[in-house]
């Protein structure tokens, strides 16, 4: 478990459990510091990252002097224009005086992107400041500068989860439809008002809506038809089906599907009423009398 950032309006801190997992690849790094801090390679365990998420690097740090003071090692995540994204500042463990010199020294970091952060490729930046010191000033390099520049981590669009009563693939989002009767000159139709957007590569053509009746299904067609489109961008768009006019001289339960490519994504009961029933709420849908 590992402290992400404290919350100063909250009194508390932010906390997220992280399962170490070896890197992926390493590659080779030359940072000195003015002190006798060494960084002498990069784990990539994570190079891409979603919102809300964390990801992981490994650094392998020495030190070829004695060294007394504790310092802190700071990890930020910069755009392109400078700006700080997120961080993360701690001591390493052990603390840098318990070093070795010459003895590498493994530590691993975690960083959560904020859900604020918009989608692009971010840099990965570490230094060190002296630990309490007043202002954090940071301790330069050798080679220039007070930060060194591990590489890029690319910040994927951001996925909303879906919401309360909706139903999601990877594909779409739904919410639950709404239903009911309409009486046209030919008879009585089920009009079914569905409600979704896309959440990745959503094809308009994908969308089946159906009624399992005990005569057999029935499928629903749009008022108002689609060409055949990818949908990528966000945002819900609001479409209307209906059904041919149905049969049936008596009350049947029928139930109403919506599938995307597929996939089951509503399946509720539906009454179907012939035009001239009504119903008593206590007799529990088994009577009817004319109106």
């Amino acid at each position: 478990m590992e402290i992400d950032h404290f919350v100063p309006e909250r009194r508390a801190s932010v906390f997220h459990l992280v399962r170490k997992v070896p890197p992926v690849r390493w590659t080779p790094a030359s940072a000195q510091w003015a002190n006798g801090l060494r960084l002498d390679g990069i784990g990539w365990i994570d190079e891409k990252v979603m919102p809300g998420r964390s990801f992981q690097i490994a650094l392998q740090f020495s030190k070829d002097r004695r060294i007394e003071n504790r310092w802190t090692l700071f990890l930020h995540l910069v755009d392109e224009k400078g700006q700080l994204w997120a961080n993360w500042d701690a001591e390493p463990n052990p603390v840098v005086p318990e070093w070795i010199p010459g003895q590498e020294i493994l530590v691993g970091r975690s960083l959560m992107v904020p859900l604020y952060v918009p989608p692009g490729r971010y840099r990965l930046q570490i230094g060190w400041y002296e630990t309490g010191t007043s202002g954090f000033p940071r301790l330069p390099l050798r080679q220039g500068g007070d930060s060194w520049i591990l590489g890029h981590i690319e910040v994927l669009p951001r996925i909303e989860a879906p919401r309360i009563g909706a139903v999601a693939t990877d594909s779409v989002e739904m919410d639950p439809p709404i239903v009911r009767m309409v009486q046209g000159v030919d008879g009585w139709r089920l009009e079914v008002q569905a409600r979704w957007q896309s959440r990745g590569q959503a094809h308009t053509s994908g969308w089946q809506v159906r009624l399992n009746t005990p005569d057999g299904l029935v499928s629903l067609e749009r008022v108002h038809p689609v060409p055949e489109a990818i949908i990528s961008e966000v945002g819900w768009l609001t479409e209307v089906w209906i059904s041919p006019p149905l049969p049936g001289a008596r009350p049947a339960l029928s139930y109403l599907e919506i599938l995307y490519q597929g996939r089951q994504m509503a399946n509720r009961p539906v009454w179907i009423f012939p035009p001239d029933a009504s119903w008593v709420y206590g007799w529990a849908f088994l009577n009817r009398f004319p109106r």
